[in-house]
């Protein structure tokens, strides 16, 4: 996956999901990819920061796992869809990675 130069006023977002009932089996699972920056992109990503996931319904679920993540990603992993919602009930879960360049430590 390639995280290019966004457009004026939008952000980078890798993922979105929109799971609105906790007991549905679905979501966004990525495996094995690489998540990288076009050449363009990756002299402004301190300006405009880049995200693994946007939770944007109530029980969002995102699964990265056995993937490559460049050193882009910021260390929250996710970015909230509005203030507070969403973040007693989302589940974005990195795991078991490859690599990882960017710093995992402020992630939930």
């Amino acid at each position: 996956m390639i995280v290019r130069k966004p457009m004026e006023n939008q952000q980078c977002i890798v993922t979105a999901q929109g799971r609105t009932d906790r007991r549905k089996p679905n979501g966004i699972v990525l495996q094995s990819c690489t998540i990288a920056t076009d050449p363009l992109y990756y002299p402004m990503r301190a300006q405009n920061k880049a995200f693994l996931d946007r939770p944007c319904k109530a029980f969002s679920r995102t699964i990265i796992m056995q993937s490559n993540i460049g050193d882009f990603i910021q260390a929250e992993g996710w970015m909230p869809w509005m203030g507070d919602f969403t973040l007693n009930t989302c589940a974005s879960m990195p795991r078991s990675l490859t690599r990882v360049s960017a710093p995992t430590k402020a992630r939930k």
